[in-house]
């Protein structure tokens, strides 16, 4: 709950960062039909090329530009509500069983009441509040989400090619900033950036202590898709990789005619030598593809250690994962032996637990816990135990 709290606020800040960059960009919204790029004659805004007038979007600016601000404020609300009650406890799972509802109440600090008020319904309405909060924080956020996509949609620029690839509408002349052409195609990084937010998402709805075993197999099934989309992903990137380097580096000049401070050829009409270095950058796309490599194995052992390595208990034969069964049969195992500091009598947790305590007479009647009038022997080998005496 902690972790969700800071997640809130953390996008809480990002949302009211948004607000103060762009609330004085919000005249400036506008969609062309034509080629993105604008100029602007007095008030108007005019299409670059086609010189057709731009649609005003500054509606949709402010409405995105709001919605920016109650996100942020209802992400410090909810984040205020989960802090504060998962301090208070209201989100604890309430127990069913009248021996976990004891053990609360001795271990949770006895709470004054000045005022001898009665409580009623206060986790109730704590919850309600709470839950109001979250599902407003994140309505909030999925409407910005869409109009952010639709005014995305309204940003249509025009890519020209030059001998060296993308470059700007001038056509590198004059080079002011040098060419650059995507690394990845569109379709791997697609790719990645699905799996990459569904992994998220599953891992996110994972923190919840789901207790059914068929939810348990379904994130296994969820982590598995993950698992063979990221080697997927890391084949196709592996085999990018593999043609560019086939490719090489280009160390041929780049020629360009000479121009004049017009735009023209000049006079001679030579050719000139000009941005003769190309410089090809390789780490961060093999970066890319090892921890793609990493993240694979990182799920294929969690997998197999949390659903296919299984020990057995020596007590009760069921299995375990590895690293708890030591711990489950030494204290939470039911047929573990134990013995009762009572009566000295030998037998099986489950037996003292659900009958022999309740025979011993004033033991369990004084209030006492059961670790305290009871011993696991698992300690030392069962084998090694003395037989519990027989009474005719």
């Amino acid at each position: 709950m902690i972790l969700s709290a800071i997640i809130l606020l953390a996008g809480a800040v990002l949302a009211f960062v948004s607000f103060g960059q762009h609330e004085a960009d919000v005249d400036e919204a506008v969609r062309c039909q034509e080629f993105g790029n604008q100029q602007v004659t007095g008030t108007l805004t005019f299409s670059y090329y086609s010189n057709e007038p731009c649609e005003d979007r500054i509606g949709l600016a402010s409405a995105a530009l709001a919605l920016d601000f109650l996100t942020g404020i209802a992400g410090v609300i909810a984040f205020i509500l989960v802090i504060l009650y998962t301090i208070t406890g209201d989100f604890k799972l309430l127990r069913t069983g009248w021996r976990e509802q004891e053990r609360d109440l001795e271990q949770e600090p006895i709470k004054a009441n000045k005022h001898n008020i009665k409580a009623h319904r206060v986790r109730r309405t704590r919850l309600i509040l709470t839950t109001l909060a979250l599902f407003a924080t994140l309505a909030f956020a999925i409407t910005l989400c869409t109009m952010l996509i639709m005014m995305s949609l309204d940003r249509n620029e025009v890519h020209l090619y030059s001998s060296r690839g993308r470059t700007s509408h001038l056509f590198d002349i004059p080079p002011v900033l040098p060419p650059e052409e995507a690394g990845w195609s569109a379709g791997n990084t697609r790719l990645r950036y699905t799996w990459s937010a569904f992994g998220i998402m599953v891992i996110l709805i994972n923190l919840v202590p789901w207790r059914s075993r068929v939810l348990a197999y379904a994130f296994a099934l969820a982590y598995f898709f993950v698992g063979a989309m990221a080697l997927t992903s890391f084949g196709l990137d592996v085999h990018e990789m593999r043609e560019t380097r086939d490719m090489g580096c280009p160390d041929v000049p780049y020629q360009n005619l000479v121009t004049d401070n017009t735009g023209g050829i000049d006079q001679a009409g030579i050719l000139a030598l000009r941005n003769t270095k190309v410089n090809c950058i390789n780490s961060p796309y093999v970066s890319t593809v090892i921890w793609e490599f990493i993240l694979v194995v990182v799920i294929i052992i969690y997998l197999l250690n949390e659903y296919v390595i299984r020990m057995r208990s020596v007590h009760s034969q069921r299995k375990y994962p590895w690293h708890q069964v030591r711990k489950i049969e030494r204290a939470q195992d039911s047929r573990r032996p134990v013995r009762c500091e009572l009566t000295s009598q030998v037998m099986t947790a489950k037996e003292y637990y659900y009958k022999h305590r309740f025979l011993v007479g004033s033991g369990a009647a004084s209030g006492l816990s059961a670790s305290s009038y009871s011993d696991t022997l698992f300690e030392v080998p069962v084998a090694a135990l003395p037989a519990p005496p027989i009474y005719a």
